[in-house]
Order: C-alpha cells, then structure tokens, then sequence
C-alpha cells in the first residue's frame, strides 16, 4: 500500500492515491472567490458600506494568525525537523489534501494500549508552537498525528492559499486518512483532539466521517472519541462577543458552527475548558454541552488559561499542560483506550497554580419507543 506521507526530503508530490478508498471521509471543495455581483450584493444585505468595509478587512486577522511568533519561537519561513523542538522519534513528511493542497505532517505511533490522537491546531503559530503539549501527550504512550493548515508554516502547494475553513476540514480528514489507509490504525483507536479554533475542527471531522458516502456505498464509521480544548461554540458567536457592531452573521465565510453539528455527533465526546480562558470564555463550551443534548461530558479547569500550554509564551505553565492532559487521560481511560493518568502527589509545588477539574456529565433525554431519525 502507498504511503500519503512522503519524506519532505525527496522534494515531490504524490498523487492522493487512497482519497476515495476510506469510506468515512468525504472530498472537500473549496469555495470559488467572489465575483463584484456577490460583493454588491453583501453591501446590500448589511445596507452600510462602512460595516461591510470593515469586516471585511478585520474578518482575515481575527479568525487566523498563521504568522504569529510567541517570544522565543521560531521565526523561520520554514519547519524545522521535530527534533528540533525537542520532539523524539516523529516521522515528517508531505499529506496530500482533497482540495489540492499539500502540508507537512508530523507523525508518531502509539504505544501498545494507546490511541492515536488526531492533532487539529488552533488558528495562530505553526506546529512547533505546540511543541510542549505534543511532548506531554506523546510521552504517556499515545500516538500523534498533527498537520499545518493551508496557508500556515508547512504549507508546501505553489502558489499558496489563504487560511479557509475548508482547508482545515480537509487537513483533519486527509490526518484521518493516513492512519487508516497507510499506517492500518482501526478507526476505534483514533481520537480526535483539538485546541481552539482546531476543536471545531474535531467536531466536523467526526461528524463528517459518521455521515459517510452513499452515493459511493461507504459505511458511516465513528472514531472512539472527539476532545476539544478551550473550543467555541461558533466562530460566528465569537466574532459578536468581539465585535459586536459588524454583521458577522451576514458576512462571516469561515463559520466553525459547532453548535449546529454537535448533537448528531455519535461518538463519545469530551470538552475540556479552562476558567481562566483569557480568549475564549469557558461558558461556550457550557453552551456546547447543552447543546449535545447531553452526550458531551464537560470538563472545567481552574486556573487554565487559553495560551498556557504553548511554548515560548512567557504564561508558558507546564503544570498546566499536565493537568489538562491528565484530565483527558483519566477520560479516555474510562471509554477504556488507555491506562489511567498517574497518581499525582496531593500537595503539589509550592510554585505551581492550584489547579482542579470539576467534572458535569448531563444525562441522556430517555429514548422514544419509535425508531429514531436514521432508522437505526
């Protein structure tokens, strides 16, 4: 079987052989540009050019950061090898996307008795911005798979795009793809597992590979599990809170409308959110748990901020990247996917944050005597 990911080094491209052979992963497209009509028409809709004006030109900067550089990070147009950011024993090489572009990926297996984690980033930095809670989660046995999105560092398509909600999706599909097609993981050992802006990405990526193809005879399938941390609910929602006065509802391209796919989604769900979220505040994903109607569990962290867990940043907190990963591992433990997280000492550093996890689990609504929508 051909492998998607080909070695950087040899400077080519392979053809996305297996794009139609896994059957939980639909192709892409992305959007055409905007034609004057199109733009004519979004000035009337918002019926003030200065508003639209506006949004259009802060909408780009709020949603993606694919250039920004933490203090201490590494400011090169390129990616540096894994090892270079302290990350042992990753494999890097070239994924290919059902939009067309192709991206490095980093990847390392699991453990015996570990899933495989399929990494989807925020919207700012690069992959080595992530380079602390990827060590921390590869170090306990699971394995990682993590790509740039188009138009972030790793993107390696000429000529280059702008960052795009279909291109994130179409990174976490072609990260799932992988796994099953070239390294043969079984669908029921990958979790998907995403911070900011890439939990959006988690949850559309579940919910599309549940949905699979007809039209082609696949099956739906479903990963064992979906983890977001400090996730949205919408990036539309979040656009209002910041901006209230701009028509984000009317103009806003890249959605990320969790809210709307969370509850159909079949496979165990896991939202972890830090009280002390200084970007996005942890009632959102209060609001994502209400909105799964109960399937999702919700897990809330004191003292976790939003940027802690990414190196370089002078909040920089390994405490903190420790009892977030704790609080997934002791989750995923209990679906049974691996060992719980290690028994940690009761009375922590005199210098670290005291952090404690407060868990919310919603029961299920009682089940109709009807047969449900899907006819299952």
């Amino acid at each position: 079987m051909q492998d998607d990911l080909k070695p950087i080094e040899d400077n080519s491209v392979i053809p996305p052989e297996h794009a139609d052979t896994i059957a939980n992963v639909p192709r892409i497209a992305r959007p055409a540009p905007r034609t004057t009509a199109q733009y004519l028409r979004e000035i009337a809709k918002t019926g003030n050019p200065l508003a639209w004006f506006l949004m259009r030109l802060w909408e780009p900067s709020f949603e993606f950061d694919p250039n920004y550089v933490p203090k201490g990070g590494d400011a090169g147009p390129l990616l540096q090898e894994p090892i270079k950011y302290g990350l042992k024993h990753y494999r890097i090489g070239e994924l290919h996307l059902d939009t067309g572009e192709c991206v490095t990926a980093w990847y390392k297996a699991a453990k015996t008795g570990y899933p495989t984690l399929v990494y989807c980033h925020g919207n700012a930095g690069s992959l080595d911005f992530r380079a602390s809670i990827l060590k921390e989660i590869t170090d306990r046995g699971f394995g990682i798979i993590i790509a740039a999105y188009p138009g972030f560092k790793g993107h390696r398509s000429h000529p280059k795009v702008d960052p795009s909600e279909a291109g994130c999706n179409a990174t976490g599909h072609a990260m799932v793809r992988y796994l099953v097609n070239t390294m043969e993981v079984p669908m029921d050992n990958i979790v998907l597992f995403g911070e900011s802006l890439g939990g959006a990405v988690a949850l559309r990526t579940a919910y599309n590979i549940e949905q699979g193809n007809p039209d082609r005879g696949h099956e739906p399938q479903k990963a064992a599990a979906a983890v977001c941390f400090n996730t949205f609910t919408s990036l539309v929602k979040r656009a209002r809170e910041q901006f209230p006065m701009l028509p984000a509802d009317i103009l806003m391209e890249n959605r990320f409308e969790s809210d709307k796919i969370i509850s159909k989604i079949e496979a165990p769900i896991l939202l972890m959110h830090g009280k002390a979220d200084e970007y996005t505040s942890y009632h959102h994903s209060e609001e994502l748990h209400k909105a799964s109607g109960g399937k999702a569990t919700l897990e809330l962290l004191d003292g976790v901020t939003h940027i802690a867990t990414y190196p370089g940043t002078e909040e920089k907190d390994p405490e903190q990247i420790r009892h977030a990963i704790d609080c997934m591992q002791r989750y995923l433990s209990g679906l049974h996917l691996c060992l719980p997280p290690p028994v940690r000492d009761e009375i922590p550093h005199k210098d670290a944050p005291q952090v404690q996890w407060e868990k919310i689990v919603a029961k299920p609504e009682p089940k109709p005597n009807t047969p449900d929508q899907l006819g299952r």
